[in-house]
Protein backbone atom coordinates (compact mmCIF):
# COMPACT_ATOMS: atom_id res chain seq x y z
CA UNK A 1 0.00 0.00 0.00
CA UNK A 2 1.59 3.52 -0.73
CA UNK A 3 0.81 6.54 1.18
CA UNK A 4 0.00 9.56 -1.02
CA UNK A 5 2.24 12.16 -0.55
CA UNK A 6 -0.86 14.80 -0.98
CA UNK A 7 -4.41 14.62 -2.13
CA UNK A 8 -6.23 17.38 -3.67
CA UNK A 9 -9.01 18.89 -0.77
CA UNK A 10 -10.93 21.45 -1.48
CA UNK A 11 -9.43 25.32 -0.33
CA UNK A 12 -12.30 25.79 1.75
CA UNK A 13 -11.54 22.83 4.04
CA UNK A 14 -8.17 24.30 4.76
CA UNK A 15 -7.25 26.04 7.83
CA UNK A 16 -7.13 29.66 6.01
CA UNK A 17 -3.16 30.30 7.33
CA UNK A 18 -1.86 27.21 6.12
CA UNK A 19 -3.84 27.09 2.89
CA UNK A 20 -1.42 28.28 0.54
CA UNK A 21 0.53 24.92 1.91
CA UNK A 22 3.85 24.67 2.86
CA UNK A 23 7.42 22.57 2.80
CA UNK A 24 7.70 19.50 4.60
CA UNK A 25 11.16 19.56 5.54
CA UNK A 26 11.15 19.72 9.49
CA UNK A 27 7.67 20.48 10.10
CA UNK A 28 4.77 18.67 12.24
CA UNK A 29 3.61 15.45 10.16
CA UNK A 30 0.92 12.67 10.24
CA UNK A 31 -0.47 10.27 7.85
CA UNK A 32 -4.68 9.97 8.51
CA UNK A 33 -6.30 6.71 7.88
CA UNK A 34 -10.02 6.44 7.62
CA UNK A 35 -9.96 3.08 9.20
CA UNK A 36 -8.95 1.54 12.06
CA UNK A 37 -5.60 -0.05 12.09
CA UNK A 38 -4.19 2.10 9.45
CA UNK A 39 -6.45 0.37 6.34
CA UNK A 40 -8.10 2.02 3.54
CA UNK A 41 -10.19 -0.79 2.45
CA UNK A 42 -13.42 -2.13 4.44
CA UNK A 43 -14.92 -5.73 4.43
CA UNK A 44 -12.81 -6.00 1.11
CA UNK A 45 -14.12 -2.71 -0.46
CA UNK A 46 -11.05 -0.59 -1.38
CA UNK A 47 -13.08 3.17 -1.21
CA UNK A 48 -11.05 4.46 1.61
CA UNK A 49 -8.98 6.96 2.09
CA UNK A 50 -5.47 8.14 3.60
CA UNK A 51 -3.39 10.82 3.80
CA UNK A 52 -0.08 12.64 4.26
CA UNK A 53 0.17 16.45 5.70
CA UNK A 54 1.82 18.93 7.48
CA UNK A 55 -1.73 21.34 7.53
CA UNK A 56 -4.57 21.75 9.84
CA UNK A 57 -7.78 21.41 8.86
CA UNK A 58 -10.47 22.66 10.41
CA UNK A 59 -12.95 20.10 8.69
CA UNK A 60 -11.52 16.89 6.81
CA UNK A 61 -14.83 16.60 4.55
CA UNK A 62 -17.64 14.95 4.15
CA UNK A 63 -15.60 12.51 1.94
CA UNK A 64 -14.31 10.60 5.08
CA UNK A 65 -17.69 9.22 6.05
CA UNK A 66 -17.27 8.90 9.88
CA UNK A 67 -13.82 10.82 10.06
CA UNK A 68 -10.53 9.46 10.49
CA UNK A 69 -10.30 6.27 12.91
CA UNK A 70 -6.54 5.81 12.87
CA UNK A 71 -3.37 8.14 12.90
CA UNK A 72 0.66 7.66 12.28
CA UNK A 73 2.25 10.98 13.82
CA UNK A 74 5.44 10.63 11.96
CA UNK A 75 6.85 14.65 14.29
CA UNK A 76 5.42 17.33 16.00
CA UNK A 77 2.15 17.62 18.49
CA UNK A 78 -1.25 17.42 16.80
CA UNK A 79 -4.51 17.95 18.46
CA UNK A 80 -7.34 16.10 17.71
CA UNK A 81 -11.16 17.11 17.66
CA UNK A 82 -14.36 15.09 17.44
CA UNK A 83 -16.03 18.05 15.42
CA UNK A 84 -15.22 20.28 12.60
CA UNK A 85 -13.55 23.97 13.43
CA UNK A 86 -11.26 22.39 16.20
CA UNK A 87 -14.50 21.57 18.37
CA UNK A 88 -14.69 18.40 20.34
CA UNK A 89 -15.92 16.80 24.04
CA UNK A 90 -12.45 17.81 25.64
CA UNK A 91 -10.96 20.73 26.95
CA UNK A 92 -8.04 20.87 26.26
CA UNK A 93 -8.09 18.66 23.49
CA UNK A 94 -6.46 15.25 22.88
CA UNK A 95 -2.75 15.52 21.81
CA UNK A 96 -0.96 13.20 20.04
CA UNK A 97 3.00 12.91 19.90
CA UNK A 98 5.13 11.04 17.61
CA UNK A 99 3.37 7.21 17.31
CA UNK A 100 0.73 4.78 16.22
CA UNK A 101 -2.32 5.12 16.75
CA UNK A 102 -4.58 2.23 15.20
CA UNK A 103 -7.82 2.28 16.99
CA UNK A 104 -9.59 5.82 18.19
CA UNK A 105 -10.30 3.66 21.51
CA UNK A 106 -6.37 3.25 22.25
CA UNK A 107 -6.36 7.22 22.83
CA UNK A 108 -9.44 7.31 24.77
CA UNK A 109 -11.90 8.40 22.03
CA UNK A 110 -15.71 7.44 20.23
CA UNK A 111 -16.31 8.53 16.75
CA UNK A 112 -14.33 9.81 14.27
CA UNK A 113 -12.06 12.80 13.90
CA UNK A 114 -13.29 15.95 12.16
CA UNK A 115 -10.84 18.23 12.43
CA UNK A 116 -6.96 18.93 13.48
CA UNK A 117 -4.27 21.04 14.41
CA UNK A 118 -0.94 21.47 15.31
CA UNK A 119 -0.39 21.97 18.97
CA UNK A 120 0.35 25.55 20.24
CA UNK A 121 3.33 23.40 21.72
CA UNK A 122 4.26 22.62 18.33
CA UNK A 123 7.08 20.34 18.45
CA UNK A 124 7.40 20.28 22.05
CA UNK A 125 6.00 17.42 24.43
CA UNK A 126 3.31 18.91 26.12
CA UNK A 127 2.11 18.36 29.82
CA UNK A 128 -1.47 18.56 29.55
CA UNK A 129 -3.68 15.58 31.15
CA UNK A 130 -4.77 14.68 27.73
CA UNK A 131 -1.27 14.42 26.02
CA UNK A 132 -0.85 10.81 24.73
CA UNK A 133 2.63 9.70 23.99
Amino acid sequence: MGIPARIEIPAATLDPALASGVAAVGLPELILFEFENFNVNYAGQEDGDCWRTTLNFRYVGDEWRDGISSIIVLSGVWEIYEHADYQGEREPPIQLGPGHYPTLASIGMRGGIKSFRVSANGCSPGSGANRIK
